[in-house]
């Protein structure tokens, strides 16, 4: 059966139905059924914007590996409960190991970003960086703060640059809290202003075209 005689049995299968604008009409059962009549396995049905990067996103839905949304055999906690629940750490602390661990895995997740990966799926699986304000050891939330407005300023550069294609990189936030610093965050002490004022070449560099 090739492409064009699929789509013209799901064509068949479907008749158009004149309808109000104001109203809507279930079709999950008649698309579902018109896929099962007019695909062959192996075919997919898509719309014309459907290219490469959608296409491998499609390959990685529900693949334990590579889907953060699949749980598995684990629970995944919010920030509210991991909070709650005494589950994330907020500092000070003791060990540096543990300190420098968190960092290190920070700046592999950043590298990610910059080489395809969306923000919701590298940088901010780390819940630290939704609760910035809450943390209590003054090294990791001067970093973690740091690490969003250097994002930001990249995405910025990036996008005005305009030279990347599709996989190159991901420039969607989905909602993940990237905006402009809040001056909320400036008050972390002398450590903090003094890292955060050496970020003050970026906001230079990001508006220029």
């Amino acid at each position: 059966m090739t492409t064009e005689s699929s789509e013209q049995n799901i064509t068949n299968f479907i008749q158009p139905v004149s309808i109000p604008e104001h109203m809507t009409m279930d079709i999950t059962n008649a698309f579902f059924s018109a896929c099962r009549i007019g695909l062959k396995p192996g075919e997919l049905l898509h719309t014309s914007w459907f290219d490469l990067k959608y296409s491998m996103s499609a390959i990685e839905i529900m693949d334990p590996k590579m889907d953060a949304r699949v749980q598995g055999n684990r629970k995944v906690l919010t920030v509210c409960e991991a909070l709650s629940s005494e589950q994330l750490p907020l500092g000070p602390f003791s060990s540096l190991y543990e300190l420098l661990g968190i960092i290190d895995e920070l700046l592999a997740a950043c590298v990610n970003w910059l080489t395809g990966d969306s923000l919701a799926q590298s940088i901010f699986i780390c819940m630290y960086m939704h609760c910035t304000q809450l943390i209590r050891d003054k090294y990791l939330a001067a970093f973690c703060e740091l690490l969003r407005r250097s994002i930001y300023q990249l995405r910025h550069i990036i996008i005005c640059a305009n030279v990347f294609d599709e996989e190159d990189h991901y420039k969607f936030t989905h909602g993940m809290p990237v905006h402009e610093p809040s001056n909320i965050f400036d008050g972390y002490g002398g450590f903090c202003n003094d890292c955060l004022h050496k970020l003050s070449v970026l906001e230079l560099i990001a508006h220029v075209n």
